[in-house]
């Protein structure tokens, strides 16, 4: 106990020379772990982190010939011409829709989905979360949307309402503005069933299920249990899959790039190649587009990722 405390004492009084000493120490005695993460790294280093030196474009006039850092400073103006394009602000209102309604219903069918499997056994637990998990891995998911709704007398949806004698015409689905959201809408509450419920599922097999059994002696009712107990206990897994939810909701351009064919019906991610063309390029006003695409993202992992961490943390505890 001596010997552990003068050790302490001689680190705090330690000279920086010494302390960079400990600090290649340490690093050298954990090498093997630092070798493992340094292609993660050195990836996200190249390809995330280094692309992003060219966001300062938002707030330049950006010159070819003089380059990124020697443009001229213009402040806001790029911000200024975003908000006064007519088809920035459709994108935007079109996302706030996908948002309010794939959101909360996707959070909710989730969070139903996700409790009644945990009610169940485990072998019927294990299939039935592989069926739901189903969207996120599987890679003919848009194919199969796009059977279902294909435009022609042999898409399914089609077929099944001119056999009923519902229609007496194929119906465009997918290039129809009047349906083309709906069916966005819900391809993306299907999608929706993917990490946020996975992450779920695991928060709630966290759960010991004695809470349920003192709650039943002490006369609790069921509806109540889940409410008072259960809901708290599992706020990270919860609180994290309705931020993941929303992220991917909000950065969605693989179903708006296949199914959205009218730039009326872009979302925000989709219209931001409005300002890129074959022949030119305007990268000040993406460049503002991508800084107030990311804006909200930002701000949700800011005061959110305690959440998200704790959350993905109870999944990993127990499954």
């Amino acid at each position: 106990m001596r010997t552990r405390s003068i050790s302490a004492a001689s680190a705090l009084h330690a000279r920086p020379g010494q302390k960079r000493k400990t600090l290649l120490k340490r690093i050298w005695m954990k090498k093997w772990c630092y070798l493992i993460i340094l292609p993660g790294m050195v990836y996200f280093l190249l390809f995330k982190y280094v692309p992003m030196y060219g966001i300062q474009l938002a707030f330049k006039e950006f010159d070819m010939v003089a380059g990124i850092s020697a443009s001229p400073w213009v402040g806001w103006s790029n911000f200024e011409l975003l908000f006064r394009d007519r088809e920035f602000f459709l994108a935007l209102k079109n996302t706030l829709i996908f948002a309010v309604f794939t959101g909360p219903l996707g959070y909710l069918l989730s969070f139903f989905a996700s409790w009644c499997i945990n009610e169940m056994s485990r072998p019927v637990k294990a299939v039935l979360t592989f069926i739901f998990y189903m969207p996120t891995i599987s890679g003919m998911t848009y194919t199969i949307w796009q059977l279902i709704f294909s435009g022609d007398m042999y898409g399914y949806l089609n077929s099944a309402l001119l056999r009923l004698g519902i229609i007496d015409d194929p119906i465009q689905w997918l290039t129809t503005e009047q349906y083309i959201l709906p069916i966005i809408i819900l391809v993306q509450l299907w999608l929706s069933f993917g990490t946020g419920f996975l992450t779920m599922v695991a928060g709630f097999s966290t759960i010991d299920r004695q809470y349920y059994e003192a709650a039943a002696i002490d006369g609790c009712g069921y509806l109540r249990y889940v409410i008072r107990c259960i809901v708290p206990l599992a706020q990270p897994a919860m609180v994290s899959m309705g931020m993941l939810s929303m992220i991917g909701v909000w950065n969605d351009i693989v179903s708006s790039t296949i199914y959205l064919t009218s730039e009326s019906n872009y979302n925000i991610t989709r219209g931001l190649f409005v300002f890129t063309g074959q022949y030119s390029n305007d990268w000040t006003l993406t460049a503002a587009g991508l800084l107030v695409v990311a804006a909200p993202l930002i701000l949700i992992y800011i005061f959110g990722q305690r959440y998200i961490v704790d959350g993905v943390m109870a999944g990993g505890l127990k499954g």
